[in-house]
């Protein structure tokens, strides 16, 4: 035998041994039939299986699929089409699987696959009859296919597309409760975005309650589609379904969901609670009740919160001392927060412990062991060497060395002039030392390597508002966060200090107020006491102040805005 052969013989039997399949058994090749094939398709052959052993799926999809249209054999098709599926190359796994339907007619596989790479390649006009074909032909299997036809359409992006789809294909079994959740499922994941396709939605599952009326997935999805079109009447709907099925716990985990986006907080944490009682295990359920816990003010329930998930014996205990440590900074409570930190000894969050302890140290009066901390760092790459530098120029700002920081800060951004962070952070520097010249330079360059970054176009904006007569430019900046943020209370705190500084003395109190409601903030506060007190409002304005003043009594933004006004 030559060696010219062997590659062949090779070949042959890697078909035998791969790709016969009980899937077509007549049309799978023996060795025999195999070395019967041309040279050119055997390459192709070796060349598929060599690319799969070395993960090149996309290769091997290729070369297996031209070796079907070779061959014509249907255990090929077959082998071409999963792997195209997998590697993600829809329009190979298209050609592939309509040569496995066209040998092996009777595959349902092969045409489920088609169809579902269709939809994949967002070709839905050509899936459409294939779907309808499938649905129509699975009288026993019909539920289950529109509950995969939820799974298919969930990687298509045009989700009202999807939408009008499955209306279409649900419309013959108006009677099918399957059918109906698919409706309202395709119409929820579309965002419900006109009044047609929410009254739509609401009544498919609607639907498929009247059909399966105790149906728990029915139950959660209308508890959903309420809180989107009418929050009130969600959270009423969903309370009393919770009360009758107090177990269920996806349906109270929507409701608390529902709950925060009212802002109710004190009751979504109430069911939080009660889903963390349920499951032990799950931290993040604590943590999130926790964080309720900071927005409503409680921090010692927060604590409370933290310290009973972390005698649980959660699987990531040291993301539990991080929260703790934080909550304890907050309270200026030094030692308990060093305590925490120190508790974080490895792991994927020992470096941020690291570089939280060094701040908190520093704080704390201890400088030269917030130094050592630093020092004993060992970076690993070029982000934790920013992040090191970044906690210096905290610690020196802590201590109101701002000179000192701004030119750690600019040391640094001249090694690496395109970093992100150090270029937001020293353009924050340079505004504490009134080089105000270089902190817009520095923001432009920032917003023009990451335009999407709210915080940038709030920084420059609201500095030129408060600090220079720009103010109409600066609030095109900020409202350029607000597009990008709308919720952020920090940037609204800015929109509202720009309406006041533009003379909208009403408008600005109400969007300063949208802000404190968001986020108790002394700065906040402090921004909103003087508007009011500027509106003649000034009871009001000392309540504010005094509110807050019994959380941070120490700050000094605050307390240098109620000696410059009050007499």
């Amino acid at each position: 035998m030559t060696p010219k052969i062997r590659p062949l013989m090779l070949a042959a039997m890697l078909f035998a041994k791969t790709f016969a399949s009980p899937v077509a058994a007549e049309a799978a090749p023996t060795a025999d039939a195999a070395s019967s094939f041309t040279p050119q398709t055997m390459y192709q052959i070796l060349l598929g299986e060599i690319a799969l052993q070395r993960g090149q799926y996309g290769l091997a999809a290729r070369a297996l699929t031209e070796a079907t249209r070779q061959t014509r054999h249907a255990a090929l098709a077959r082998r071409a089409t999963e792997i195209a599926l997998f590697a993600k190359e829809y329009a190979v796994g298209i050609e592939a699987a309509r040569y496995w339907s066209e040998l092996d007619p009777q595959s349902l596989r092969a045409r489920q696959l088609l169809a579902s790479l269709l939809v994949a390649s967002g070709k839905l006009a050509e899936a459409k009859p294939k779907l309808a074909e499938l649905l129509n032909q699975s009288d026993s299997n019909r539920a289950d296919a529109f509950s995969q036809l939820s799974r298919v359409l969930a990687a298509h992006k045009d989700k009202e597309e999807s939408f009008q789809l499955v209306r279409e294909l649900a419309e013959p079994y108006p009677d099918l409760a399957e059918a109906q959740l698919a409706i309202a499922q395709a119409g929820l994941a579309a965002g419900l975005g006109t009044l047609q396709m929410a009254e739509f939605s609401l009544a498919a599952a609607e639907r498929a309650l009247a059909q399966r009326p105790d149906w728990d997935a029915a139950v959660q999805l209308k508890g959903q589609i309420l809180g989107k079109t009418s929050p009130k009447d969600g959270v009423a709907y969903l309370e009393a379904q919770v009360a009758e099925r107090p177990k269920l716990r996806p349906l109270r985990a929507v409701l608390a969901q529902l709950l925060v986006e009212q802002k109710r907080y004190r009751e979504a944490r109430e069911h939080l609670n009660r889903l963390a009682d349920d499951d032990p295990a799950n931290q993040e359920l604590r943590i999130a009740a926790a964080r309720l816990s900071v927005q409503l003010g409680e921090h010692a329930e927060a604590e409370r919160l933290l310290e009973t998930a972390l005698r649980e014996e959660p699987r990531d205990a040291d993301q539990l001392r991080i929260l703790l440590g934080q909550l304890a900074e907050e309270r200026k409570q030094w030692p308990t927060a060093i305590e925490r930190y120190r508790g974080v000894t490895h792991g994927e969050h020992f470096f941020d412990a690291r570089l939280k302890l060094a701040t908190v140290l520093a704080r704390a009066g201890k400088g030269d062991e917030a130094g050592a901390v630093l020092d004993a760092i060992k970076p690993e790459g070029e982000a934790q060497q920013v992040q090191i530098t970044q906690a210096r120029a905290q610690i020196l700002r802590d201590a109101e060395r701002h000179r000192e920081a701004f030119e750690l800060l600019s040391k640094a951004l001249t090694d690496k002039p395109d970093s992100p962070e150090l270029l937001y952070d020293t353009a924050m520097a340079a505004e504490r030392v009134g080089e105000l010249a270089l902190l817009e330079k520095h923001l432009r360059r920032l917003i023009e390597l990451k335009p999407e970054n709210a915080h940038a176009y709030n920084a420059l904006g609201y500095t030129l508002v408060d600090r220079t007569s720009r103010v109409e430019e600066g609030r095109k900046f900020i409202q350029r966060a607000l597009d990008l943020s709308p919720d952020d209370p920090f940037i609204l705190d800015s929109m509202g200090w720009a309406l006041y500084r533009s003379g909208d003395f009403a408008q600005s109190i109400t969007v300063l107020r949208r802000a404190y409601q968001e986020r108790p903030d002394a700065e906040i506060a402090a921004h909103l006491g003087e508007v009011l007190w500027a509106k003649g409002e000034r009871d009001e304005a000392k309540r504010v102040w005094d509110a807050q003043l019994k959380n941070t009594p120490g700050n000094s933004l605050l307390l240098e805005t109620m000696r410059r006004l009050m007499p």
